[in-house]
């Protein structure tokens, strides 16, 4: 359907309007995955989220556009950063440079990389202060790109919250487990 000029307009000022949150969100992620991203790729994509959020937005449902548009906003960059699927960064070194784990990285006989042998075994070692379930959450998540709904219809009993919970006590323990032991990350 085509837009009229007033609709465009209305759309233009409310992402105009709204684009404090856009650089918000997308600073926020930049701070945990900026090795990857450049801060302007991440604003774009939670303008789209935000523009997405303004063509369906739904005031009889009885949530706040600011609610919609925000959580639009964060879907639409998480969803951009799942480009790196493998990738699982943790809190910040001292120098400033974030802390990345890869789980589980397949290293092929050909390419024989020791460091990668070496970090490999490191993430094993990791790995074993999971629980099982966040353990296989870690892993569906994080190493195969799996989101919170498809990790949860995988795993019987599970809910895509609960998932969600289970991948974030997983990382705090292993962010907390790789300082103790001087593990690098």
């Amino acid at each position: 359907m085509p837009q009229t000029p007033t609709t465009q307009d209305t759309e233009a000022s409310l992402l105009q309007q709204y684009d404090a949150l856009a650089h918000r969100i997308a600073r926020n992620y930049h701070a945990k995955i900026g090795a990857h991203y450049e801060l302007d790729e991440l604003v774009q994509q939670a303008r789209l989220g935000i523009l997405t959020a303004i063509r369906t937005y739904d005031a009889s449902r009885g949530a706040k556009f600011i609610t919609h548009a925000y959580n639009s906003a964060r879907f639409a960059v998480s969803r951009y950063t799942r480009k790196y699927p493998g990738c699982l960064t943790a809190r910040k070194k001292p120098d400033g440079t974030p802390m990345v784990v890869q789980l589980h990285p397949s290293i092929a006989v050909q390419d024989v990389d020791y460091g990668a042998v070496e970090r490999s075994v490191e993430i094993e070692r990791l790995l074993e202060c999971l629980e099982e379930d966040e353990k296989e959450v870690c892993i569906k998540m994080h190493y195969e790109g799996r989101s919170a709904r498809e990790t949860a219809l995988e795993m019987p009993g599970m809910t895509p919250y609960k998932v969600l919970l289970l991948n974030r006590s997983a990382l705090e323990k292993l962010r907390s487990f790789a300082a103790e032991n001087g593990i690098e990350v």
